[in-house]
């Protein structure tokens, strides 16, 4: 993307030549420490997947790639080079590079054998660590590669690398008379001209992400089911999916950094909303100083590298004691075209630029992104984050993101009760309910347990197991009234006679409604006489059976909706136009609830059991996590 930036008339070659990856390199890398400390002082304690895959690339993989060989190795820095192995093998792991995940396994482990087995060789190792120059070897056999075959045996092997270097002079003869050499064309102020304008290309991006958070989208392709493997990042990709590899090493491990959390530790129980807390930019996971006890390092990815040592240390030790048993596995990348650096449509775009207007340009630079607003979590989009995690808590493993939601608006059709309280019919329900209240309402007088979770900005409240559609009014098979139930809270949120919790007293009031809601919903449900080999109803089935409780609703069109981002783009465009409207959201397999948008919060009913908790409801609100009751 910063090729195509730069060089606009250009397309890079899918497998450029070396000297045009280093010159990426360098030119990315040398503008990145100009803005880096802008960046990180800006964007600290920003946990977001875009930022974090940017970050890790930009401040971990290049430095790395840079610096491994040409500074740490041929410099002689045994130390350096040692951390260095580490860390790329750690980011081979993470990229899921076949062969080069184990080769630093096994560099390491021969360091660690001689250290402890012989120490003379090892100490010949450090102090003259440039002797042990692999290069000769790799590009042997990457020659070797390029002009051989799978199938070639032993024997035609031999005879072929005999022939290709038995022909090196005569082969370096025919390219100097016959093929013209790759030069560096550019002027030190051409070079400026290219690093400012990386600079700003970095900018514009850190800009973008930082104005729309949380825009990432993980989905699963068609062959693995529900397990994750692709994710789009509009800023850096322009939503063309790549594979899970590319992002940091807190998004491999079992327990993955989730950026609506400030501790990523499962058992973590602290609940001060004011609790300092930590970034580890290594991994991008998150922890209270508290929970990490003075530890410097991540334990969820020592964990994960553990496995993953002795899972790969196993491969690599079959593979040199059984060579038979080890597949050969072909890049089938194609080579692509490299024109030289000299071709027209690369210089014409570079143009001279002084050592001043460098300076001024790097500090507006810096001075811009030190302006940037701090990172606004969307709306609509942590809702629904939260929403995805409360379906996963079901049972289901479906990905939300490859299947169709079915949204509909709900509207009222004309001027709706604004009392508090219901009606006063003598149906048989209300007959019922009146009954039910009573009791209701003794039971009000007692303290209700209800759990408290905090995601971000989302308050979750978990209703006692009582609450909930599966229990209320005495049902011994479950309930398939979540959408007759989602309707009438709809309704009810129209007339004002239920409204968004705002803090813990609000529940004193709303459970008791929304109890009621429940018990109405499972009668008004058994009155349809629904087919047993069809239990679930849609929105509009509901609407079918013409119910008094129904009149007055209408829907606005359906729509349909395949991914979690497209919805977040539908409902923000609606919430701007209408300042109070509930959608029912049907999600697969079949649940139904109710999102509450009311000005600037939303709410989340659903009426589900969960676990061993009731139903649910999800708020916009407040930042700490605790058990608590409702007096």
């Amino acid at each position: 993307m910063v090729y195509k930036k730069i060089f606009p008339s250009s397309k890079l070659a899918d497998k450029p030549k070396p000297w045009r990856k280093s010159l990426l390199l360098e030119v990315v890398y040398g503008r990145w420490t100009l803005i880096r400390h802008s960046v990180v002082s800006k964007f600290w304690r920003f946990k977001d997947a875009e930022y974090g895959t940017l970050f890790n690339l930009l401040d971990n993989y290049i430095p790395l790639v840079l610096s491994i060989y040409s500074i740490s190795f041929k410099l002689n820095h045994f130390s350096e080079y040692f951390r260095a192995m580490i860390r790329i093998w750690i980011m081979f792991t993470c990229l899921k590079r076949r062969h080069y995940n184990k080769a630093p396994l096994v560099w390491i482990n021969m360091c660690a054998h001689w250290g402890k087995h012989s120490t003379n060789l090892y100490q010949l190792l450090r102090n003259y660590i440039a002797i042990f120059d692999e290069y000769p070897v790799e590009n042997t056999h990457t020659i070797l590669c390029a002009q051989s075959k799978p199938s070639d045996t032993a024997e035609q092997l031999r005879k072929k690398s005999k022939q290709i270097f038995q022909s090196k002079e005569q082969q370096d003869n025919f390219r100097s008379h016959f093929t013209s050499p790759s030069q560096f064309s550019f002027s030190q102020n051409q070079l400026k001209f290219l690093k400012v304008k990386c600079a700003q290309i970095l900018c514009s991006i850190f800009t973008q992400i930082s104005s729309s958070p949380g825009q990432s989208s993980f989905f699963s392709n068609r062959n693995t089911g529900s397990h994750v493997t692709h994710v789009k990042s509009p800023n850096i990709r322009q939503n063309n999916p790549v594979k899970m590899s590319v992002l940091p090493l807190g998004y491999h491990t079992q327990v993955r950094a989730d950026q609506t959390k400030q501790c990523d530790l499962p058992d973590c129980e602290n609940s001060n909303p004011n609790e300092d807390w930590i970034l580890l930019t290594g991994c991008f996971h998150s922890f209270h100083k508290t929970c990490l006890n003075d530890v410097i390092s991540c334990p969820l990815s020592k964990d994960f590298l553990k496995d993953k040592i002795e899972e790969l240390g196993k491969i690599a030790k079959q593979a040199l004691f059984n060579p038979s048993s080890s597949s050969y596995v072909a890049d089938n990348r194609e080579e692509g075209s490299d024109a030289g650096l000299d071709s027209l449509s690369e210089t014409t775009a570079i143009r001279e630029m002084g050592q001043d207007e460098f300076n001024n340009v790097i500090r507006q630079l810096n001075n811009g992104i030190a302006t940037t607003t701090q990172p606004q979590v969307n709306l609509v989009l942590r809702l629904l984050y939260i929403a995805e995690n409360v379906i996963i808590l079901l049972g289901d493993t479906a990905d939300l993101t490859v299947h169709r939601f079915n949204v509909l608006i709900v509207h009222k059709t004309s001027a709706l009760r604004t009392h508090s309280g219901f009606s006063s019919c003598t149906c048989s329900w209300h007959r019922n309910q009146n009954k039910a209240q009573s009791v209701t309402q003794a039971a009000s007088t007692q303290q209700i347990n209800v759990i408290r979770n905090q995601h971000m900005d989302v308050t979750e409240w978990l209703l006692p197991s009582y609450i909930c559609q599966s229990t209320i009014g005495g049902r011994l098979n479950g309930s398939n009234a979540c959408t007759v139930i989602a309707m009438l809270t709809a309704s009810h949120f129209l007339e004002n006679t239920i409204s968004i919790p705002q803090q813990l007293q609000d529940l004193k009031v709303l459970i008791p409604i929304y109890s009621h809601l429940i018990f109405k919903g499972n009668h008004i449900y058994s009155s349809f006489n629904v087919p047993a080999q069809q239990p679930n109803l849609d929105v509009k089935d509901v609407l079918h059976y013409n119910h008094d409780s129904f009149q007055k609703i209408k829907l606005a069109p359906d729509v349909g909706i395949f991914t979690t981002e497209d919805l977040k783009n539908y409902l923000t465009s609606y919430q701007q136009q209408n300042q109070q409207f509930p959608v029912a959201l049907i999600v697969p397999p079949d649940r139904t609830m109710v999102l509450c948008f009311h000005q600037t919060s939303i709410c989340l009913f659903e009426s589900h059991k969960h676990g061993h908790q009731g139903g649910i409801s999800l708020k916009l609100l407040w930042k700490y996590q605790q058990s608590c009751k409702v007096p």
